[in-house]
């Protein structure tokens, strides 16, 4: 019945669309190559259909009307979970995302004034149309939505993720298929299908910041964080830089709707992204749990835990331009107020090594005195929320990274003024004593090594050296307790 609604609105193309949609069958478990690219070029062929429909129609069509109706079927054959139908619907439903509705209330007063009530009834007329152009926008933007969506089954249906890549079928005695051209064919049709729905999914989040309706931008990028979610968790923040700095743009555009975690959550994989070529130690990959939103499903267990380290490395001259933009998105998050507390704690601490890695001293300040203020408040929260991302131990983790980084950057700046120098000690035993408390030895020996280094100078005055005694005591006792114990045989 579905089916014949699509027929009855464009007999001359739907039932070849919806053949694109009902790819042929390959036999046995294991498909070879030749039938993976057969069903690609079936798809592509079937799917050029749609092209040049909108020039068939009459031209006293109302082309408002129909778009509603191809509106109504998406949805109608989404509700149904008739995805061969809704995908074909969708196409020929965006074909009229074309600009031909624009949404700008100065509409309302272009063109000669007219005076009396024939001006009032056109303002009137005027009006309502477009409301209705606003109605047909938003519409628009749900159908991207519903498209992205549908894509993404079909992609899982060939058993590959968003932003995935297929994994070719292994034949003995044959080559490697990445050389086979027919391997190709299909590749590209999968990595052509991800572009796809991202492309949908940002076309609904400009359509949603066009009408000023923040909902819409904020629930774009719900979907696209959720469904990327399995690259953040390899370090492929890069990757998704272009996607996730645009729905930045449009979020601050708009505002969030309410998701600041969300933006924020965006905001730091950016910056990641952006510092990811010049922060990484050679040989080392960066792995960090990436939550997922409040809108998501939640699974049960806890995030993997994040141990940060205080080491900078030195970066080259072209990281900075990317040091600079991930320190400008950084600056957005004072602005924001906070649900989670452990959330807050470690957007701070990530912002803090980002300032780290550029010198920028204000910042670092800033960042790390944010955090180090939620320290009793975020390890409360760790223990009596039930599923919480991070155990105590990550963040008494961060937090000894805050204040290590805190310390460093006091005696950068204190210029041998008595006092701060004293304060930038302080700091540095912060971080020791919350080391010791999540028995880490790395964060420990890495606190206490710049204290050392930061006491040479005071070491030649008596005074100093009586000073630093009771201090040097109890390092050596947070050294001790968390230095890796050998294994008992």
């Amino acid at each position: 019945m579905l089916a014949s609604a699509g027929i009855a609105l464009a007999p001359d193309a739907f039932q070849m669309v919806l053949d694109a949609e009902r790819l042929p069958k390959v036999s046995g478990s294991k498909p070879h190559v030749e039938e993976l690219a057969a069903k690609a070029q079936h798809n592509l062929t079937c799917e050029q259909k749609v092209e040049g429909h909108l020039a068939k129609l009459d031209r006293d069509t109302n082309d408002r009307e129909r778009m509603r109706l191809w509106a109504s079927l998406v949805k109608a054959a989404r509700r149904e979970e008739v995805w061969d139908v809704c995908m074909a619907a969708c196409r020929f439903c965006l074909l009229y995302d074309d600009g031909r509705w624009r949404n700008k209330c100065e509409q309302m007063y272009e063109g000669s004034p007219v005076e009396g009530n024939q001006g009032d009834r056109e303002l009137a007329a005027r009006g309502l149309s477009l409301q209705g152009d606003r109605e047909l926008l938003r519409l628009l933007a749900e159908v991207h939505f519903i498209t992205a969506e549908a894509t993404i089954l079909k992609l899982r249906s060939e058993g590959v993720e968003l932003n995935g890549s297929p994994v070719p079928p292994v034949v003995r005695g044959a080559g490697s298929p990445e050389a086979d051209p027919q391997w190709t064919v299909y590749r590209d049709w999968i990595q052509n299908m991800s572009a796809y729905a991202t492309a949908n999914f940002l076309r609904g989040a400009e359509l949603g910041a066009e009408l000023q309706e923040e909902w819409l931008v904020a629930n774009a990028a719900v979907y696209l964080w959720n469904y990327n979610s399995h690259v953040l968790a390899t370090g492929g923040q890069r990757a998704l830089m272009p996607t996730f700095c645009r729905l930045v743009e449009l979020l601050r555009h708009t505002g969030h709707a309410g998701e600041v975690v969300l933006l924020v959550l965006l905001c730091d994989s950016v910056a990641q992204g952006l510092i990811q070529p010049w922060c990484v130690p050679p040989g080392e990959t960066s792995q960090a749990s990436q939550p997922q939103t409040g809108r998501a499903k939640k699974g049960g267990g806890k995030g993997t835990e994040r141990s940060a380290s205080t080491q900078a490395f030195p970066l080259e001259a072209a990281a900075v331009q990317d040091i600079k933009k991930a320190l400008e998105l950084a600056r957005m998050a004072p602005d924001c107020k906070w649900s989670d507390l452990v959330a807050e704690l470690y957007v701070w601490t990530q912002l803090a090594h980002f300032a780290h890695q550029s010198s920028d001293h204000d910042l670092i300040m800033t960042c790390t005195q944010n955090a180090l203020q939620l320290e009793q408040a975020a390890i409360h929260s760790t223990k009596v929320t039930v599923c919480s991302l991070y155990s105590v131990r990550a963040v008494q983790e961060m937090l000894s990274s805050d204040a290590c980084l805190r310390g460093l950057s006091m005696l950068h700046q204190c210029c041998g003024h008595p006092v701060r120098y004293v304060a930038a000690l302080g700091a540095l035993q912060s971080s020791i004593r919350l080391a010791e408390q999540a028995t880490s030895w790395p964060l420990c020996g890495s606190a206490a090594r710049h204290y050392w280094n930061a006491c040479l100078p005071l070491l030649a005055s008596p005074q100093y050296r009586q000073q630093l005694r009771r201090p040097l005591e109890l390092i050596l006792r947070a050294l001790a307790h968390t230095y890796p114990q050998p294994a008992k045989i």
